[in-house]
């Protein structure tokens, strides 16, 4: 299982490029200079981060390398089930706002960076709170699933589109534009597959619960 990555494409494969390359590492750099800097804004925006990309990858993927990500001098990497992973989750959103909150006490720097949320301390916390409202939500068919915690932390997150994760595109060259966008023009030759319009139409699978 390769997950959807195709060798030396990103096609069906960015969630996963995303999560182990593009933050990946990166993150922990922020995260670990920033504690050493005392740029405590830097660090639970980092966490905020790694957070959503474990969550988005697990949700998508199942399970996932997560206690054993960006080990060194590794080549095989232990996959975790998901219990491991939106438990790890949840501890990364609860370091995120332990040290949001630490930065709202001090001078900060993160507004210099910052494109989504402007160095606004609040919605990154409400971005927090967001992604653990998913991620116990998630957990619905479980016997401990608890709907108010859930409710309690909606209720601490994104109020409007004002609080929206919204990153800025001037779309004035390829690596700028959005992905599905006119510019990059990406989506002109995808079709949806055969077997998908049988699926809306009932050619496959009409009144069955089995596949046959």
């Amino acid at each position: 299982d390769r997950h959807g990555y195709v060798f030396g494409s990103d096609a069906n494969g960015d969630i996963w490029r995303q999560t182990y390359y593009g933050l990946g590492k990166n993150l922990d750099y922020i995260i670990d200079k920033g504690k050493k800097t005392n740029q405590l804004d830097y660090v639970g925006a980092a966490y905020a981060l790694k957070a959503f990309m474990f969550q988005h990858a697990t949700n998508y993927h199942g399970e996932i390398i997560f206690t054993e990500a960006f080990k060194e001098d590794t080549y095989y990497f232990k996959y975790d089930t998901q219990d491991v992973v939106y438990a790890g989750i949840d501890s990364l959103c609860r370091l995120a706002i332990q040290y949001l909150d630490q930065a709202s006490t001090i001078t900060n720097s993160l507004s210099l960076s910052d494109y989504s949320y402007k160095g606004d301390l609040g919605k990154w916390k409400k971005f927090v709170y967001g992604l653990l409202a998913r991620n116990w939500n998630n957990l619905s068919n479980k016997s401990f699933y608890n709907p108010d915690s859930v409710i309690s932390f909606a209720n601490k997150s994104l109020a409007s589109t004002d609080d929206d994760f919204a990153i800025p595109f001037d779309a004035t060259k390829n690596d700028d534009p959005n992905f599905f966008g006119p510019y990059r023009n990406n989506l002109t030759l995808f079709r949806p597959s055969n077997f998908m319009v049988k699926l809306l139409d009932g050619t496959t699978l009409a009144g069955a619960q089995t596949f046959s």
